[in-house]
């Protein structure tokens, strides 16, 4: 039993996003009949950061950066965001709406006070909605860059992604934290609908995490990418699209806010489904070109179970599966793509060892 033990832990299992949920729930349901709900909603809004930095560091080709590299972006993160939430909050009670139990100006879901309010005025449109975004998307991404320091979190770009993707999520959950803070000190959170609360609910822990998180990503890959090619283009391309969507995105949330949390929340998914198609395209080329270059450097082969890049062997040095052939394991088209200069380096390296190979003469018989 006890050899049985050592082999579970030998194989050196990454943490599954499905557990990890899990565990997330848990915690929140607990908390929830505690009557915390506020303190339930700031959980909840850490499950998706987690995960997203677990998939995305399994992505990494090079090597295993050190583990406190993402969770100290999702914090600088939060700070980012607690700031920007408070001066958002604090625009919005002055200018536009008044008498919210939350404070709408840091997390949108306006509702009914929203509806009384009116559309915004010019000073909240300009600051809350162009203003603030994108301060609190530069300076979010000041956290993931100073990181650059270490050469470990800069020798490929899937670094930038993750450390982005993690401050950027730890932006919304820093806004989350000044959204339902009322509720934390005491405030009754009676008054709305089911529907407004569902809204809100999946705007907080899903949909807001997924648009900030990806807008700062955006912005960290033209920065680390832009460095390794050395193209202008790498950089301004992905940063207007990050900037831009969380302008575009604030903007419209504001115009939005008084017809309604449904509404409201439509648009979320909207953004949410435009910035995630455009991640997608620049993830299967970031993830790609990496991969290309390990494998000019080093004899590495892609494991079809998890899809990172590991040494050739039997087993797979990150997650233990079975590698059954460097050049035959079934794998998507994405990676089988990037498999081939691997496949090619593999080639010249055995051809150069034939080459080494001295043939002696067959010995002869002495006199």
């Amino acid at each position: 039993m006890n050899d049985r033990i050592r082999a579970m832990f030998a194989l050196n299992r990454p943490i599954q996003s499905g557990f990890i949920a899990a565990i997330g729930a848990l915690i929140t349901i607990v908390i929830l009949l505690t009557n915390n709900p506020g303190w339930a909603v700031i959980v909840a809004s850490l499950i998706l950061p987690a995960i997203a930095i677990v998939e995305l560091s399994r992505r990494d080709v090079f090597e295993e950066e050190p583990k406190w590299g993402a969770p100290a972006a999702l914090g600088w993160g939060i700070v980012v965001g607690v700031v920007a939430g408070i001066l958002a909050a604090a625009i919005s009670a002055e200018w536009w709406v008044s008498g919210a139990t939350l404070h709408v100006g840091a997390g949108g879901f306006g509702g009914k006070t929203a509806d009384l309010a009116g559309r915004p005025g010019f000073g909240v449109l300009l600051l809350n909605g162009i203003v603030i975004p994108a301060l609190a998307i530069a300076f979010t991404t000041l956290g993931p860059f100073a990181l650059r320091r270490y050469p470990v979190f800069r020798n490929e770009v899937m670094d930038g992604v993750t450390l982005g993707v993690a401050a950027g999520c730890g932006l919304a959950t820093g806004m989350t934290v000044v959204f339902v803070w009322p509720i934390i000190g005491g405030a009754s959170s009676n008054g709305d609908t089911v529907a407004d609360w569902t809204a809100l609910l999946t705007g907080t822990l899903v949909t807001r995490p997924i648009i900030y998180g990806l807008a700062a990503g955006f912005v960290c890959t033209g920065i680390w990418h832009s460095s390794i090619s050395k193209k202008s283009i790498d950089l301004t391309l992905p940063a207007a699209i990050g900037v831009g969507g969380a302008i575009i995105f604030s903007f419209g949330d504001l115009l939005i806010q008084p017809s309604g949390t449904r509404l409201e929340l439509l648009w979320h998914g909207v953004v949410a489904v435009a910035l995630v198609a455009a991640a997608r395209i620049l993830l299967t080329r970031i993830v790609n070109q990496d991969r290309a270059t390990q494998a000019i450097i080093s004899n590495r082969v892609v494991c079809p179970n998890c899809g990172a890049s590991t040494p050739v062997g039997v087993f797979c040095a990150l997650c233990g599966a079975t590698l059954t052939s460097p050049m035959s394991t079934p794998v998507s088209e994405p990676i089988a793509e990037a498999q081939e200069p691997v496949a090619d380096s593999i080639k010249q390296a055995q051809e150069a060892e034939d080459d080494s190979v001295i043939e002696l003469p067959p010995p002869t018989s002495a006199g």
